[in-house]
């Protein structure tokens, strides 16, 4: 069976957790049935090769372990848990491990898109080689336009009754006032750039796929009163890594079933 993935998450360099042994006790309220082994393998989108050292996490029962060098792994797996995938330089996926999916036998292939990276593009220049070529660079810089005729333009004459004292308008006054005006507008442009980067950042760490492979949930009413009943704020999503976003999330389903009309 191949996964493929759905969806995109943000991708940060995350150190790989050994987790507690101890976290085994939560197995007690599961019998060995309950319980398999899950075999597979993580490779590329791009041409099907291995994916060596791929974060493999059982969010749900707080166990990982990382794909060898072949990309193959094996892991402990429950109806109903999630799995979290990741490897640096690819797209990270969680799984939801539904009755089918558990049931299903054979082995698994985790497919990883490779991550796209958005750079800013850049002019670059050769460096002048002499004196003369750098002048002649700069004479030819482009400009802005020429607004020396407007010295030339004949003045108008004052009405014979005005008002004294600090004129309204002089060079420096407009001059100020336009650079604060594009100052005002570059820094609420900077603000729009911002807040569209943490969106984006936010969505590709939480939206309604996530949320849909780590619970089961399907209707997206539901998924946005879940996501209302969890209550999460964005600095703790922008602060936390990617599973502990996920581990959360899972928690709160939790409770969210508890309370959750039939």
């Amino acid at each position: 069976m191949i996964l493929r993935p759905k969806y995109f998450c943000f991708l940060g360099i995350i150190t790989f957790v050994v987790f507690n042994p101890g976290s085994r006790a939560a197995y007690g309220a599961y019998t060995t049935e309950d319980i398999r082994k899950l075999t597979g393998a993580v490779v590329q989108q791009e041409d099907s090769s291995a994916i060596p050292n791929a974060h493999v996490i059982n969010i749900t029962m707080k166990t990982g372990v990382p794909s060898g060098s072949d990309g193959i792994f094996a892991i402990n797996i429950r109806q109903g848990d999630s799995l979290y995938f990741q490897a640096i330089g690819f797209e990270s996926r969680t799984v939801y491990v539904s009755e089918e999916f558990f049931n299903r036998p054979g082995n698994v292939i985790i497919v990883l898109e490779k991550m796209v990276y958005d750079i800013t593009g850049i002019d670059i220049y050769l460096l002048p080689r002499s004196y003369e070529e750098f002048k002649q660079r700069f004479i030819n810089l482009d400009t802005l336009p020429d607004y020396s005729n407007l010295l030339d333009s004949p003045a108008r004459a004052l009405p014979d009754e005005h008002p004294t004292g600090v004129p309204i308008f002089s060079p420096v006054t407009f001059f100020y006032n336009l650079f604060s005006r594009e100052g005002k507008e570059l820094r609420k442009y900077k603000e729009t750039l911002e807040r569209e980067a943490l969106a984006r950042r936010i969505e590709k760490v939480l939206n309604h796929d996530v949320v849909r492979n780590l619970t089961g949930l399907e209707d997206e009413d539901e998924i946005m009163h879940f996501l209302s009943f969890c209550g999460l704020s964005v600095q703790f999503i922008l602060d936390s890594k990617e599973y502990e976003v996920y581990e959360t999330i899972l928690d709160c389903y939790e409770r969210y079933k508890d309370v959750k009309p039939e």
